[in-house]
Parts: C-alpha cells; structure tokens; sequence
C-alpha cells in the first residue's frame, strides 16, 4: 500500500513540473542572458490583446493572429540598448499573463516570424519585434533574488568589452 501511494505521488509531482515547464526546461542565468538580445526591468503600463486577420503568402490562405502586447516603462537596460523609455513585448496570446503596474524583469529576444506555427513553419518574415515567453525567466522582480541580478549585470560587462 504504502509503495502505491509513494509510486502515486512521484508520478503526480513528475506531471506537476512537466505541466509547469510547458516543454521548457528551466534555463540557467547564463543561457538566459545568452538566448537574450534585451534584459530589462520596468514596471507593465499597458496590456492590449491584438487580434487581426492575415494573409500567408505562402500558403494562400487567412487566418487570425491573435497575440498580447505589454508595454513597458523601463528603469533599467541591463542587456541590449533601447531608444525610448517605454517599450513593447510581445507574446503569444496566454502565455504569460503579465499582470499591470507590477515591476518585472523581463528577458526578450527579437522574432523575425509572427507568432503563429503556420507562419513560423512557412517561413513568413517579418519586421522583427521583440518577444518574450514563459521559457525565458521573465518574472515578477520580487521573485527574482538579489544574485541574479548581481550575475547578469556582470555578465553584460564582460559583454560590453
């Protein structure tokens, strides 16, 4: 009885991480920073679903794209360079749910595909954008602890030399 109930509860908290990771596997700060081309902390200002029909060339048919836009005010550019103070961030729609006038420190990386696997896979280009999404530790900056930060600002220096 006793070897079911353990073997119940391994299984359990297995699909319980896997669940959680949604296929991403937890990245390091290192490979975070790596996979990266802005770092930044900044508080959401605005959240605006964004849905809109679209042609692929491709393979000659429309389709909703449907995705979330989060604008940023930025304290502080720890990786990358911006040109104003407010930036935009894109994600696929639910895959994070940012929540408004909360500070974050949010790790992105410019896509050059529209965030939809038919254009994805087709290869429809776009004007690239930056994008964030649950694998790339973007999270609320209380949970981010004091090392963290300590690492990837040390890691932007030995960037910039």
């Amino acid at each position: 009885m006793k070897k079911g109930i353990l073997t119940l509860v391994f299984l359990l908290s297995v699909f319980t991480i896997s669940f959680a990771n949604c296929g991403c596997g937890k990245l390091s700060i290192k490979e975070s920073f790596k996979n990266s081309d802005l770092i930044f902390s900044g508080k959401l200002i605005k959240k605006e679903l964004l849905i809109t029909e679209i042609s692929a060339q491709k393979i000659d048919t429309k389709q909703k794209y449907t995705r979330m836009v989060y604008t940023f005010l930025v304290d502080e550019v720890i990786k990358g360079k911006i040109q104003q103070k407010k930036i935009q961030i894109t994600t696929k729609y639910n895959d994070i749910n940012f929540i408004l006038d909360t500070d974050y420190l949010v790790y992105s990386y410019y896509s050059y595909y529209l965030l939809t696997s038919n254009f994805y896979l087709n290869g429809e280009r776009v004007e690239p954008f930056l994008v964030t999404d649950n694998c790339t530790n973007s999270r609320e900056i209380r949970a981010v602890n004091k090392k963290e930060l300590k690492k990837i600002r040390k890691l932007a220096r030995r960037m910039r030399r």
